[in-house]
């Protein structure tokens, strides 16, 4: 099994799924790092693979809220 994923921006630590992507131009003067990274909280390649899908969906002004988004456990917008 591989530790990542066909999506460029998964990748395994411990043996969980993480996800990274950069910021967007616009949005760089929010940040202090050029990369935003978040856990998928799993170690399911089949989940992780979901997850990362919705996440890399998520427009950039969304990566702030990113960690609700992406586990599935909130529903906020």
């Amino acid at each position: 099994m591989s530790a990542t994923l066909s999506r460029p921006f998964t990748f395994t630590k411990f043996g969980v799924f993480n996800f990274s992507r950069r910021i967007a131009k616009e949005l760089k003067h929010h940040y202090s790092s050029p990369r935003i990274g978040q856990s998928l909280r799993t170690k399911s390649p089949r989940v992780a693979a979901a997850r990362a899908r919705k996440a890399a969906d998520l427009p950039g002004h969304h990566m702030l809220r990113m960690g609700q988004a992406v586990g599935g456990s909130s529903t906020a917008p």
